[in-house]
């Protein structure tokens, strides 16, 4: 069930616990929905959380964990949709312990905002039990038609690229270890819509829990999109991507209408992007993304793994009220080379000199002289910077 971590990085928390060894304090119940944060040198906390679109309202969770406690019982999968206080957290940890080693009050109301209501990420769970109890509802899965409330999940299994798959648990009493990256899939968000976790190690069933939570990560689901057919380019001619018609058609969840259909290239003899479509397809020797006069373009860089690199960051945004070259983003005219295993950030308007866009991704898989096989992910949500 381990993955191997070597003998420096297991070091590199021996200074942390002398610094972070807060004394035990209670929340209140020490049960699975009100856990008991513990001092560092008891439980330590899971970290590095990033959080990849894997498209159409699915994405993955991956961390880091070194929890060879015993009865290290799994993590608590905690979640919220377009809170505002939460959102602020981002990059963020949220203490349940101060610095004296007593109960965070602050970091014990945020984490409740961000509870589980038994169906969906779409509205926070309650705050409060049936007894009236403060109580923190992490992701769980229904089990026998009862409330199955335990830690979300615990790795196990073989590690693989993602590390070791954090598995839900349905049943109390589940204990292992775990010594490097894992990873948990949820799926049912919505696409357009803004969604933030965070990750809560814990021991014995859940009734413990880590003196801090991991960093709290958002992010914005973005239809995935398949080509119906690899992009193609022309010497001496102009082809267009219309993302705005795209975007309309994958709405909401995806689905078979979002499929990606680039008009055929037309003999251009100046060839410029004189349109109001997302982006041309320009030629020059080679292939160019060139921006139009409602878009701008920026090359975001190489990614072996595509849109499931850890490393992918968020994506930048426009800053000024017209479409201009900013920060990579490329003038009507001024076209970006498309380059293998490179991710391109389209900031897309609905108007001339647009200020504010909706942010779609390309991700291009490999390209020849003339083809090039592409990934999409289309947002449905406007940003105004």
């Amino acid at each position: 069930m381990n993955v191997t971590v070597s003998r420096v990085f297991r070091s590199a928390w021996r200074p942390l616990i002398g610094v972070f060894a807060l004394g035990s304090a209670l929340f209140g119940c020490d049960k699975a929905t009100d856990p008991a944060p513990v001092a560092l040198d008891e439980l330590k906390f899971a970290f590095g959380l990033k959080v990849l679109d894997q498209g159409n309202g699915a994405v993955r969770l991956k961390w880091t964990g070194v929890n060879n406690e015993e009865d290290f019982s799994g993590y608590n999968i905690y979640g919220a949709k377009d809170n505002s206080a939460i959102t602020a957290l981002e990059g963020k940890s949220i203490k349940l312990l101060d610095d004296k080693g007593d109960v965070d009050a602050t970091g014990k109301a945020t984490l409740g905002k961000m509870g589980y209501n038994g169906k969906d990420w779409e509205t926070a769970g309650p705050a409060t039990n049936e007894k009236g109890d403060f109580a923190v509802y992490p992701y769980y899965k229904l089990k026998n038609g009862e409330d199955a409330i335990l830690p979300s999940c615990l790795p196990s299994g073989t590690s693989g690229t993602d590390g070791l798959e954090c598995k839900t648990l349905t049943a109390e009493g589940n204990t292992g270890t775990v010594n490097g990256p894992t990873y948990f899939d949820v799926t049912g968000l919505k696409i357009g819509s803004n969604y933030c976790f965070t990750v809560l190690a814990t021991l014995k069933s859940g009734k413990k829990a880590a003196p801090a939570t991991s960093e709290v990560r958002c992010i914005v689901p973005r239809a995935k999109v398949t080509p119906t057919a690899d992009l193609t380019w022309q010497s001496g001619a102009v082809a267009t991507l219309d993302l705005a018609a795209l975007r309309n058609a994958c709405g909401t969840s995806g689905g078979s209408a979002c499929t990606l259909s680039p008009s055929a290239p037309v003999a251009s003899n100046d060839q410029m992007c004189n349109t109001t479509k997302s982006i041309c397809l320009d030629y020059f020797s080679q292939p160019y993304f060139t921006a139009s006069s409602v878009s701008g373009i920026q090359d975001l860089g190489y990614y072996a793994l595509g849109f499931d690199d850890p490393t992918f960051p968020r994506v930048p945004k426009m800053v000024r009220g017209t479409v201009q070259n900013v920060d990579g983003y490329s003038l009507q005219g001024q076209s970006i080379p498309v380059v293998a295993d490179h991710i391109y950030a389209i900031a897309d308007g609905e108007q001339e000199s647009p200020s504010s866009f909706y942010y779609h991704l390309i991700y291009v898989k490999s390209v020849s002289s003339t083809t090039a096989t592409v990934e999409l992910r289309v947002s449905n949500k406007i940003d105004t910077p």
